[in-house]
């Protein structure tokens, strides 16, 4: 699904028992995208919630007046979010509420009636030692005990980079790509040609293409792997060289009418100023030997 800047959009991504049942929350702003995961996998402190954001995502929501919407358009019970009563005040009483779990000030407020419990201030609510903030289905905010188990939304910036690729052969090629943030386990590496799709894993930036055919259009994704959980990929297309040397190559004419019913596939290099072409078997994908057209097409 595609999102305009300043749009917000919905996606539901399901997980194996083994991958975790996420429900992805997609938010688009001018500045950048954040994405949020309602994890209702599992019950937890909030705690346990948060290190779990810090590893597999990025940490327990923030909430704002931009994202509440979107957050809360699926929720069904309370969940945790990233706030609580003295998360960054060292015990200071007076600094309550100061500021969300990943250090944004607190501006946004959307308490539910009676809420938040000051000492001495009610008379039938005992107020919460150490709480946390909880948020209800429909958007507002309540106090709980932070030793309580709750679902809880994660956040993560959405990812974005582009693959490269150097030293390109008939044969064989090397991939490169931009490290993801925080905690990828590793990268799948996916390449197609034609109908073809293989998988490949690699533990660092980079990973070699072997085996290739010569003159091939590849298309190549790179999936960051954070907790089974895949990021968006980075992308490449490119095509392997041909056999053909440049002295070996017969050049041949064709009008605009042969040139525009031929399946032919562009290599990536220009001759005497005309784009060169390599001529294939329409049925078995073979390269005709010393065989290249350069079509001039007025």
């Amino acid at each position: 699904m595609s999102l305009l800047p300043g749009c917000l959009g919905l996606r539901r991504v399901q997980r194996s028992r083994s991958e975790v049942s996420s429900l992805a929350l997609a938010s688009v702003c001018s500045a950048a995208e954040r994405q949020y995961f309602l994890q209702d996998w599992s019950s937890l402190m909030w705690d346990e919630a948060r290190t779990h954001c810090q590893v597999c995502f990025k940490d327990l929501v923030t909430v704002t007046p931009e994202n509440i919407k979107s957050i809360t358009q699926n929720l069904t019970s309370d969940c945790w979010v990233g706030l609580r009563k003295n998360f960054s005040s060292a015990g200071d009483t007076n600094m309550s509420w100061s500021r969300w779990a990943d250090g944004d000030p607190l501006i946004f407020q959307n308490w539910y009636p009676g809420w938040p419990v000051l000492g001495g201030e009610a008379e039938c609510v005992s107020s919460i030692e150490d709480s946390c903030v909880a948020m209800l289905s429909f958007g507002a905010w309540v106090e709980k005990n932070c030793s309580d188990l709750l679902p809880f939304i994660c956040y993560e910036d959405r990812f974005f980079g582009r693959a490269g690729v150097t030293n390109i052969t008939s044969e064989s090629a090397v991939l490169t790509w931009l490290p993801a943030p925080g905690g990828v386990g590793h990268y799948r590496v996916e390449v197609k040609v034609d109908e073809e799709l293989k998988q490949f894993q690699s533990n660092s930036l980079t990973y070699d293409l072997v085996n290739l055919t010569a003159g091939t259009h590849y298309s190549v994704q790179v999936f960051p792997v954070k907790c089974t959980r895949a990021l968006d990929p980075q992308e490449i297309a490119f095509y392997s060289n041909s056999r053909f040397k440049i002295q070996d190559v017969l050049f041949v004419t064709y009008t605009h009418r042969v040139c525009s019913e031929m399946k032919v596939a562009m290599l990536s290099r220009n001759v005497q100023g005309q784009q060169v072409h390599t001529i294939y078997n329409k049925k078995q994908h073979n390269i005709y030997s010393k065989c290249v057209c350069v079509c001039v097409c007025a």
